[in-house]
């Protein structure tokens, strides 16, 4: 599945976290 492709619907707060790293140039791991 295309987990690393498509947002998590039962962790929207994750992904917006990982989203906004992502924006912003930093890393989120």
């Amino acid at each position: 599945y295309e987990a690393g492709h498509m947002v998590p619907m039962d962790q929207p707060a994750a992904a917006l976290a990982l989203l906004d790293g992502f924006l912003t140039n930093k890393p989120f791991y």
